[in-house]
């Protein structure tokens, strides 16, 4: 399941096509029930190249969801409930695949409520947030 637009979509939707696998993959482009695809998901994966802030890493992470991550665009400050693997953009796609596939088995029996519990006790949960949003205005 690929979520979300941009510049690339047409060249990642050829690479589908290319490789065989588009009966496999769904392409849903720009959502707004973004937490039922979350609770649907098993792992968030991002190789990106470089992200802000990357709030949703801290969404997936909310929704219990392990990640995959660009070591190149995330820093160990985004790993609230320590279920993310950072791995370089360099790395084989075997090496991302292993790491992909370890991360669902290790966390699949995990409580999301618990990891849910956990983000908003963080400096990411949704008060903290709003009262220091808050404290500029």
């Amino acid at each position: 399941m690929l979520v979300g637009s941009g510049s690339l979509q047409n060249d990642i939707i050829q690479k589908i096509y290319n490789l065989g696998i588009s009966d496999r993959v769904k392409f849903l482009g720009s959502q707004k029930d973004v937490k039922g695809l979350l609770m649907a998901s098993d792992l968030m994966l991002m190789p990106s190249l470089y992200e802000g802030l990357p709030f949703s890493a801290v969404e997936a992470q909310a929704a219990g969801l392990p990640l995959v991550v660009s070591k190149e665009a995330f820093t160990s400050e985004v790993n609230i409930i320590n279920k993310i693997s950072y791995l370089s953009n360099s790395e084989s796609d075997k090496e991302w695949a292993k790491n992909i596939d370890d991360m669902i088995f290790d966390n699949s029996s995990s409580d999301r409520n618990l990891d849910n519990d956990i983000v908003g006790q963080s400096k990411f949960g949704f008060d903290k947030t709003v009262s220091e949003i808050l404290s500029f205005y």
